[in-house]
């Protein structure tokens, strides 16, 4: 489904998919549902309309003619019309019946108890049937016909005036020969649906939807914790294993992200190993060669040796920092802002630098403390070294913590800015050997950053030097 721009996560795929589902659902089951509610109310109001109507007969049977202008008079209304009608005529064809009229004609001889004739036609003429005890004799009826012409004057002579078109007329023979007609507008197939139905699917649907919200919340939280876990990991090497718990698809993935931290955590720590053996070796010749250096009678040639064994030790020592992971291995811990920088701008104060500080942190920081305070102090000995100055500028918020450090210097070539955060990058104006650095403090700083789930940008100021602003996280 990756054509579908909208939604993108695998929650609100599955909620969308479950209600599409249910909605489906519900619908074919209130068509079925009011179908056969249709139906249903069809063929119990033809039930109930050929009972009446063989009580009624029963009644006329046992009534004198002007006793049955009477009574027909009487029971004659707009939803029932009843009136003594002549014989039908016209030919007969053989046909098959009706389910509908076979259903009303077996209800109506039950409930008459006899083989009487019994006629059975739509106003329209289209359908009429005949039936008796011993066959079924329908026929059928079109317009123009002599059996269409003979119901228009059937209906006329007996002053028998229906409901509608489309209701039903039945005729029956009473015992003495005289027939009956009937005019009875039955239901129609429905087609709306009630409005309590209309409120019982909604809220069904609105439970069901509910209820399929909170399972699939339920069933992808894990997922969503594995998302912030390994967004967690590149902060926090240390942090605990994750729990595995949900279904055994995600408990299996969840086991395979422990395994996997595992092994990151172990490899950095033979790396850590590694690479505090190699120092002790590196250092051990350079100091030999510094004592030695020490004897030598030549103090032009001492002094050269002095300046490039300082230069291998740098090198040495900024390669390690760079190479060694010191977030890895150190817990986060609250971290007061305000004091570090405070003690930062009065240390160098006191050393003769120019710092200023505004702006205050509203609470503590949880970070990896040392690997911070390493960052910033060497923003602000290089804002010191290549600006003359460093302003230190803290803004805080609930989402983030902005530390901005500005210097007077002439700043960085636009070109270059991306440049200077590559290992062993130095600028010809701006850095040398001569005034210190290996070109890995900036990269230094920004793997720090990064490592807090923040970032470390630099730019130039439109009134002249660099800033580099730290942004992290809350």
């Amino acid at each position: 489904m990756s054509w579908l721009p909208y939604p993108r996560s695998l929650f609100s795929r599955l909620v969308l998919l479950l209600l599409f589902g249910l909605v489906l659902a519900e619908a074919i089951t209130a068509l079925v549902l009011t179908r056969d509610r249709g139906e249903a109310i069809q063929r119990v109001a033809g039930i109930h309309s050929a009972q009446r109507i063989a009580g009624i007969v029963k009644i006329l049977d046992q009534m004198s003619a002007l006793q049955r202008r009477e009574i027909v008079d009487a029971l004659d209304g707009p939803n029932m019309r009843i009136s003594l009608s002549i014989p039908p005529q016209g030919e007969q064809n053989q046909a098959s019946p009706a389910s509908d009229g076979t259903l009303f004609r077996g209800v109506l001889h039950y409930y008459l108890d006899d083989d009487r004739l019994i006629y059975l036609s739509q106003v329209d003429g289209t359908t009429r049937q005949h039936f008796n005890s011993m066959n079924e004799l329908p026929m059928r009826m079109g317009r123009g016909s002599g059996m269409h012409d003979m119901m228009q004057r059937h209906m006329a002579e007996a002053g028998l005036i229906l409901p509608s078109e489309g209701a039903n007329l039945i005729q029956v023979e009473l015992r003495d020969g005289q027939w009956v007609s009937f005019g009875e507008q039955l239901p129609e197939e429905m087609t709306a649906w009630p409005l309590r139905v209309i409120l019982a699917l909604g809220l069904v649907l609105i439970t069901l939807g509910l209820v399929a919200f909170l399972a699939v919340r339920w069933i992808t939280s894990p997922l969503a914790y594995l998302a912030d876990s390994a967004r967690a990991l590149g902060q926090d090497l240390q942090r605990p294993p994750l729990e595995e718990e949900g279904p055994e698809e995600v408990r299996s993935t969840l086991r395979a992200f422990n395994t996997m931290q595992a092994q990151i955590r172990k490899f950095v720590d033979e790396r850590s190993r590694f690479l505090a053996a190699i120092s002790h070796d590196l250092k051990t010749p350079i100091t030999r060669l510094r004592l030695r250096s020490g004897l030598l009678e030549d103090t032009e040639l001492q002094a050269k040796f002095e300046r490039d064994l300082n230069d291998m030790e740098e090198l040495v020592q900024g390669t390690l920092e760079f190479m060694r992971d010191e977030t890895g291995n150190e817990r986060k811990q609250a971290l007061d802002i305000n004091d570090l920088l405070e003690t930062m701008q009065i240390d160098g104060e006191e050393a003769g630098a120019k710092i200023t500080l505004t702006g205050r942190a509203q609470s503590v920081f949880y970070c990896h403390p040392v690997s911070l305070r390493r960052m910033i102090n060497n923003l602000v000995d290089n804002a010191l070294k290549y600006g003359g100055q460093a302003d230190i500028q803290v803004e805080d918020s609930k989402e983030h913590l902005k530390i901005s450090i500005t210097d007077a210097g002439t700043g960085i070539p636009e070109p270059q800015i991306e440049q200077v955060f590559e290992p062993y990058t130095r600028l010809d104006n701006s850095r040398s050997k001569k005034t210190g650095g290996t070109g890995l403090g900036l990269t230094i700083a920004k793997n720090i950053a990064v490592a807090h789930g923040g970032t470390l940008t630099l730019r130039n100021r439109k009134a002249g030097g660099l800033q580099a602003i730290i942004m992290l996280p809350r």
